[in-house]
């Protein structure tokens, strides 16, 4: 018998034709949890449909959707739909005529609930968190052997620092079981193997893929980690409990080796950056002990006794230039007092006045300074300023008769 040989688009074809004359999958009911839903501006919803052992894709088509809330991450809801094969991929996904909300799954309250209940326990805050090392020599990776995780970060590696060791400790990242063989990697390389830094994640995948980095015991052991440890799995919008523990999350594995592995640009402007602190570090405690020095031969010079001595000279120099000073301020000052003195003990001299003209009366016993005291031919002396004259009264006449 000849065996046909087919295309790939006819075997496509054909499987599709399969499920569209197959009536119980043409109109099915079927239940599970929303996961990774996704409105487009068409107003199409794409989402994945899941339990807690397997997922299927689906699509409502903008004309069916009713409410877009009961789409929210976690629901749990009843689906009437068919079966159909896209015939370009080879996939099959849900055409989706009606969604009924039955309430929340429980896989999201369970993430939620555990979330909480670390974050209470501290496992999350960032006083815990430990530093990446500047320039790791070993890197422990805690991944799936089979998928490109591991080459993605041996690339990066290369391209930025080409320096160091990757080891490889190959573990499930989904399914039954995984989270358990990425405990025993992370306990294999703090017990074992002497590595910096540990990056523990997967490639992208749907939220159920990503379930078990939310497992509680991966979380407690990430936790207890000595070795600092990257949570890397692919993935943007969702945050599994594992990124919340870790030490640093990177959003895809690649990003990790970019954290881990400094690149040799950067290292060299890092250097330069620290060459010039050191260099200016230098300068100002040169500076400062320059200016230490400075103030303690300021203080060594004033106490040397010639310096000591030239002090007191200048000192004693003004205080004998002020002396000097006050001495003929008041000096000057008597001396204008002692000649207005002068002038006016001249200008009350009686002989002065007799040089003006004016003359002293006397008789024998006093001045005389009244006609009262004077009689017909009493004999007086007139006392001038070169002599005397000695006269006899005649007569007397009263000083009205002047006037």
């Amino acid at each position: 018998m000849k065996v046909r040989t087919w295309t790939v688009y006819e075997l496509n074809s054909y499987i599709n034709r399969l499920f569209k004359s197959e009536p119980i999958i043409q109109n099915i009911l079927l239940e599970g949890e929303i996961s990774n839903c996704k409105i487009h501006r068409s107003g199409h919803v794409y989402f994945s449909l899941k339990d807690e052992r397997a997922k299927v894709n689906a699509v409502m088509f903008q004309s069916d959707v009713e409410d877009t809330s009961v789409f929210e991450e976690g629901n749990h809801v009843l689906c009437r739909a068919s079966v159909n094969l896209y015939e370009k991929e080879g996939s099959y996904n849900l055409i989706v005529r009606s969604v009924d909300y039955r309430g929340k799954g429980s896989l999201y309250p369970q993430y939620l609930e555990l979330k909480e209940k670390l974050a209470s326990e501290g496992l999350f805050d960032a006083k815990h968190k430990k530093k990446l090392p500047l320039l790791p020599k070993r890197v422990g990776v805690v991944t799936s052997n089979t998928g490109a995780v591991i080459s993605d970060i041996v690339n990066v590696m290369r391209n930025r620092f080409a320096k160091g060791d990757i080891l490889l400790y190959p573990a499930r990242v989904q399914g039954s079981g995984a989270a358990q063989e990425l405990i025993e990697g992370i306990e294999f390389f703090n017990r074992e193997a002497q590595v910096d830094v540990i990056i523990v994640g997967r490639g992208g995948g749907s939220y159920e893929e990503l379930f078990c980095f939310n497992d509680e015991n991966l979380a407690r052991s990430i936790f207890h980690s000595q070795i600092p440890i990257v949570s890397a799995v692919g993935h943007e919008t969702d945050v599994t409990i594992s990124d919340f523990v870790a030490d640093l999350r990177a959003s895809t594995p690649s990003m990790a080796a970019e954290l881990v592995f400094p690149s040799k640009d950067e290292l060299y402007f890092r250097l330069e950056q620290i060459k010039t602190s050191i260099i200016q570090d230098m300068k100002n405690r040169l500076d400062d002990r320059q200016n230490r020095l400075n103030l303690q031969l300021e203080k060594l010079y004033s106490l040397d006794p010639l310096f000591r001595l030239e002090t007191y000279r200048q000192k004693n120099d003004h205080l004998f230039a002020q002396l000097t000073q006050i001495f003929y301020r008041k000096h000057n000052m008597r001396r204008s007092v002692l000649e207005l003195t002068g002038k006016n003990l001249l200008d009350l001299n009686p002989f002065a006045i007799l040089e003006r003209g004016y003359g002293l009366v006397r008789s024998e016993e006093k001045l005389i300074t009244s006609i009262s005291q004077v009689k017909r031919e009493d004999l007086l002396n007139i006392i001038l300023s070169d002599g005397s004259i000695r006269v006899r009264v005649v007569d007397t006449e009263a000083k009205e008769a002047f006037f």
